[in-house]
C-alpha cells in the first residue's frame, strides 16, 4: 500500500488489494484506496489464501472499481498535461524567496 505502487496502478488502471504495513503512509494510503473505491483492503494477520483470492477476484470484476480507476487515471492525465503540479511547485518556490 505504498503511494508509488498505488500511483502506478492508477496509471495502468489495475484494481488493487492492499495489505498495508503499519509504517510510513501505508495505512492512510490503503484507507484512501478503499474510500475512493479503486480497490479493497485485506487483513494481513487474518486472511487465508482463499480469502486473498476472493478479494482479488472481487476487485478485478467490480465494475465500480474499474470505472473509478478510469476516472482517476483521466484526472491524473489532465493534471500531467496541464502541468498543474510543476506550476504549483514553482509558485511555492517563488513565494518562499
Amino acid at each position: 500500500a505504498g503511494m508509488t505502487t498505488v500511483y502506478e496502478c492508477l496509471l495502468f488502471e489495475v484494481p488493487m488489494v492492499t495489505y498495508p504495513f503499519k509504517v510510513n503512509d501505508q495505512m492512510g494510503t490503503a484507507a484512501r484506496v478503499v474510500y475512493h473505491q479503486i480497490g479493497l483492503r485485506g487483513r494481513r494477520e487474518k486472511d487465508s489464501p482463499t480469502e486473498i483470492r476472493n478479494l482479488v477476484e472481487r476487485a478485478m470484476h467490480d465494475p465500480g472499481v474499474k470505472d473509478n480507476l478510469s476516472r482517476m487515471r483521466r484526472q491524473i492525465e489532465t493534471y500531467r498535461k496541464n502541468n498543474v503540479v510543476a506550476d504549483a511547485v514553482r509558485r511555492i518556490i517563488r513565494e518562499a524567496q
